[in-house]
């Protein structure tokens, strides 16, 4: 996603996996001062750009609102995610198989994805519920209790 010319997104139970790019950015680009972006329960997960060895690239843009955004295997230009707003930097491995982010049907946003959350994950619980965070995951699931997970996934065992 390339946002510029003072241009806003806003990206919602959302999944980058598995892009490269041979430019500035793999998964989401703000381009200059005045784009902003926001970014609610969005997965980032193995991109990488040859040019600069990012997913994220930010050059003066604006996260004007960031909730459960949650990175793996992912470098980023311009981007932290930010404490207190259920963003993760994920330590190890949190997926069912990253290897194969659609599953065995080959279809995104099916209950067989590979990177739906695995049992012990450490992202478990550590997101937040906020205005504009959307109530269900990418699979219509129900986000439970207090504490989701950050991403487009919530967990269910």
């Amino acid at each position: 996603v390339h946002i510029q010319d003072g241009s806003t997104g806003q990206l919602t139970n959302t999944i980058f996996a598995n892009n490269h790019s041979e430019g500035l950015g793999s998964a989401l680009i703000l381009r200059g001062t005045g784009d902003a972006a926001s970014l609610y329960n969005v997965t980032f997960s193995n991109n990488v750009s040859v040019f600069r060895s990012e997913s994220f690239f930010n050059n003066g843009g604006t996260i004007s609102a960031e909730k459960n955004v949650m990175l793996w295997q992912t470098p980023t230009s311009g981007y932290t995610p930010s404490a207190g707003n259920g963003s993760f930097v994920a330590g190890s491995n949190p997926f069912v198989n990253q290897n194969n982010p659609l599953g065995a049907d080959g279809k995104p946003a099916t209950s067989d994805d590979g990177l739906k959350i695995t049992n012990g994950a450490s992202i478990i619980n550590q997101g937040v519920n906020a205005t504009g965070v959307p109530s269900q995951d990418i699979l219509n699931t129900p986000r439970s209790g207090s504490l989701p997970e950050p991403g487009a996934y919530e967990y269910t065992p």
